[in-house]
């Protein structure tokens, strides 16, 4: 995490259409745009993260502190036509492995697409959004009023390390050899799962 002193953005849920340019240009920049559109992408939850036009100004000259996500807490904000400069996906998903478990799977929330602007990233900004969505999906507006109790992801290998702050842990999904590594085309990747035990207690990101 950056040292730099916060200054304040904004989280909020936005469209599916809203996450594609910053999909495309982030993670599969050599692929079509409909490499990243998911077909469930109306059945989940998305969030984005916005500057105000001040400290989107800063940011970019290097004359003002690092980004900090906050939430609005009744206080309009004027957003202008900017577009979000870090953005996720989340929904209900079980693992391979829970259904095929002799025991009842646990409630399971997956997140997926998560991208950051590379003028953004490594101010805190990602750190910020992955936090809101794992408080979102352990929160009673997730799942039938309690909350997820397992949340996963598959993400590139050279970034485990970040997921491992919140608590996160490799596995090896199902039927994919003997180590967590697994590969989407040439590009290596680990599965990340976090059991949620007390949803209220648990404090991301791990330092």
């Amino acid at each position: 995490m950056s040292d730099a002193p916060p200054c304040p953005c904004i989280i909020r849920p936005i469209p599916p259409s809203s996450t594609h340019a910053l999909r495309h240009a982030v993670l599969w920049p050599s692929k079509p745009l409909d490499y990243v559109i998911l077909a469930e992408d109306a059945e989940g939850w998305h969030f984005g993260a916005f500057l105000s036009r001040d400290s989107d100004a800063l940011a970019s000259t290097g004359e003002g502190p690092g980004p900090r996500a906050v939430e609005e807490q009744g206080e309009q904000r004027e957003l202008g036509e900017l577009e979000p400069v870090s953005v996720i996906s989340c929904f209900l998903e079980p693992l391979l492995e829970d259904l095929t478990s002799p025991t009842v799977p646990l409630p399971t929330g997956r997140f997926r697409k998560f991208a950051t602007s590379p003028s953004y990233q490594g101010q805190g900004l990602g750190t910020a959004l992955l936090q809101h969505t794992l408080q979102f999906l352990t929160s009673p507006e997730a799942q039938g009023g309690k909350g997820v109790r397992r949340v996963w992801c598959d993400a590139r290998w050279e970034k485990r390390g970040f997921y491992e702050r919140f608590g996160m842990r490799a596995v090896r999904p199902q039927g994919e050899g003997e180590g967590p590594t697994f590969y989407k085309g040439d590009v290596p990747y680990v599965r990340m799962v976090l059991d949620v035990v007390d949803p209220e207690g648990l404090l991301w990101p791990q330092t």
